[in-house]
């Protein structure tokens, strides 16, 4: 008998299975747990053959004889949601775990998969087995099929639209006045139902389901406190400031108005500094009130709503900023210091590095629950090695401690997007281009809001020559939040460089502000030696 085949022993593999559905961390239903002990008791047996559509709908999800799968797509559907309770158990409580099971998509059958497991700082390091050990797959919403299927950006927006529900829908709808503010680390925001003018609209509820749709939105940035849908209704006045908001200790209030028309609709917002009274940002928008189109078209809308005010580099960070300028060390608080990573992250500034890192040691220090901190922090240390951002020449490797704040990132918040966008960047640093995408990819799954994972996504394609896929992804991230870091334009000026386009490629190297970096000054001397510039 082989290696391969002691470690896949069957004795190994019941013992995984079993291990994993006693597992909490393994968040899949009781259906989908009979589901994979079904295939993989099956698989054991020698009876790889039988599992098919067929078998398990009738034999695990109680179908009766006449069950037709090109009729009822119950168990792809259901097979979907499997592989994606087995991939979050192997980025979170299962990385550790000898056996890796899976259902590759295309098929019911199990595939199970010994796993040479090494401590995080071990696996950090240039070890000569790093690369053997690291062809485990997590399997994260389909890598083969993913790099094959489409171009990036529509394909990132349907797995964002598939596998953001599993792991976040518990979140995006729940009511987190309910938690108190021992919860809270950034800004509250409470979302006022925004009312609803002129003719009747052929959609019902329109303006109530606007208001979700932005709650929703909001939801997904993790350092953002949102009050939830429950606490708006409970709360409800006239749109504007309800009288009673005071009682939540709320720092904006977001409120607004929808206006029918016979062929479109708008959507008026306002977000006031509950504190100072102040409005401190306004925005209007323009939908079609077309038949089909308008319910896509309210959600998309509410999504700019969400970017303007959430993302890093928003509204809301820009306010922030400004009450932590001036503020001496001691006095910062935990969400302080993510908001001085952000700006330190905007270009990179080394002159900020190691203020910034303190900063973050403290945060995780008095906060150990603070996912967020721990993301940003293990940005920090895989900054360090990249670009030299170091205190000495010596001293232990920084993706050591970078991956390990990575992974603790992720187990605290394994709905957060930064700690798989920090995880996904060790995993580059180390050579494991694979086990980036994955995780990249399953960290946009979460929030399809974040531009700069998407740009970071787009880069790396663009790294491998892929400019099919990096192009749509950057255009789009830029698009979106021009005002998000400027490192990621180098790709777009490669892009050009190589294309002969030199005078696209030197507008997007003058817009690289990453003053601390060789990289732009490159730039703009590659493409000013290719148009003839002294």
């Amino acid at each position: 008998m082989s290696d391969e085949s002691q470690n896949c022993s069957p004795e190994r593999v019941q013992a995984q299975l079993q291990r994993m559905l006693e597992s909490e961390e393994f968040r899949a239903s009781d259906r989908n747990r009979r589901f994979l002990e079904y295939v993989v008791e099956e698989a054991l047996a020698g009876r790889a053959d039988r599992i098919k559509a067929y078998s398990v709908a009738t034999i695990v999800f109680g179908r009766d004889e006449s069950f037709d799968p090109q009729l009822d797509p119950i168990v792809r559907i259901e097979a979907g949601r499997l592989r994606r309770s087995l991939e979050r158990y192997y980025l979170t409580a299962g990385s550790a775990d000898p056996i890796r099971i899976s259902v590759p998509k295309g098929s019911y059958v199990p595939a199970f998969e010994a796993v040479d497991v090494a401590p995080a700082a071990e696996e950090s390091n240039d070890h000569p087995s790093l690369a053997k050990r690291r062809q485990s797959a997590l399997g994260l919403l389909g890598r083969s099929t993913w790099f094959r299927a489409g171009t990036a950006a529509t394909t990132v927006f349907a797995a964002a639209l598939v596998g953001a529900i599993w792991i976040v829908g518990w979140a995006l709808f729940a009511d987190p006045a309910a938690e108190g503010p021992a919860a809270r680390h950034g800004p509250s925001i409470f979302v006022a139902s925004f009312d609803q003018e002129g003719a009747n609209s052929t959609v019902a509820n329109f303006s109530h389901g606007f208001t979700r749709d932005v709650i929703v939105g909001l939801t997904r940035f993790n350092d953002l406190f949102v009050f939830g849908p429950d606490t708006t209704l409970r709360y409800a006045g006239d749109g504007k400031r309800p009288a009673k908001v005071d009682e939540l200790e709320v720092d904006f209030v977001l409120s607004g108005v929808t206006s029918m028309f016979a062929d479109h609709f708008e959507v008026k917002a306002l977000l006031n500094d509950a504190r100072s009274g102040q409005y401190i940002w306004a925005a209007h928008f323009r939908g079609p009130l077309v038949t089909g189109d308008v319910l896509k078209a309210r959600d998309d809308i509410a999504d700019q709503v969400a970017r303007a005010l959430a993302h890093p580099y928003g509204v809301i960070f820009t306010n922030r900023v400004k009450e932590t300028e001036g503020k001496p060390p001691e006095l910062l608080t935990s969400y302080d210091c993510i908001i001085r990573f952000y700006q330190y992250w905007r270009k990179s500034d080394r002159t900020e590095h190691s203020l910034v890192r303190d900063c973050l040691e403290e945060a995780i220090a008095k906060d150990p629950g603070y996912a967020e901190a721990f993301a940003a922090l293990s940005l920090i240390y895989s900054d360090a090695y990249r670009f030299g951002f170091r205190d000495g020449p010596s001293g232990p490797d920084p993706r050591i401690r970078a991956m390990e704040l990575a992974r603790r990132s992720v187990e605290l918040a394994p709905a957060a997007i930064r700690g798989y966008h920090a995880l996904s960047l060790v995993y580059w640093l180390n050579n494991d281009v694979e086990r980036f995408f994955e995780t990249a990819q399953a960290g946009l799954a979460l929030n399809p809001n974040d531009t700069e994972l998407m740009a970071e996504l787009g880069m790396r394609f663009a790294w491998q020559n892929d400019w099919e896929r990096a192009i749509p992804l950057l255009h789009e991230a830029f698009a979106r939040n021009p005002a998000q870091p400027s490192g990621y334009r180098l790709a777009l000026f490669m892009y050009h460089y190589t294309e002969g386009e030199y005078r696209e490629a030197l507008a997007e190297a003058l817009q690289i502000e990453t003053p601390y970096l060789v990289y732009g000054y490159a730039a703009i001397a590659m493409s000013a030696a290719r148009l003839g510039m002294t």
